[in-house]
């Protein structure tokens, strides 16, 4: 079982995971292979995070880009943390620190950007 605020994430969701954080699919996924890594432990501020889950998050972020890159066939991607309401991080039940991957195909553009065939997710 993982929390994400005060939802539940199904273990069928999460793709990624270290002894300090965890990757899970966007339900509401703004292009193709949108996802979400969060540490494990709740933090509402980035600023207030450990080295080691700091350290972790960004060597999870290089790993599934690398994936979704290959996946997507792309060469860029947009990763965001959202840390705080002025951020667009709003308050409960998403208070904590969220960052977002997102592969990019020419813009924001979901007809071009498509997946290979499911054995390249492979890693």
């Amino acid at each position: 079982m993982y929390k994400f605020g005060q939802h539940i994430i199904k273990k069928s969701c999460v793709f990624w995971e270290t002894p300090l954080s965890f990757g899970f699919i966007n339900i509401k996924p703004v292009v193709p292979g949108h996802v979400l890594i969060c540490p494990k432990r709740y933090e509402p501020s980035f600023t207030n995070l450990s080295s080691e889950e700091t350290a972790d998050l960004f060597s999870g972020a290089t790993v599934i880009g690398s994936i979704l890159k290959n996946h997507y066939g792309t060469k860029s991607l947009t990763v965001v943390i959202q840390d705080g309401p002025d951020a667009g991080n709003f308050s409960s039940p998403f208070d904590l620190i969220q960052w977002f991957i997102l592969p990019c195909c020419g813009g924001y553009d979901k007809v071009r950007c498509k997946p290979k065939p499911p054995t390249s997710m492979q890693h």
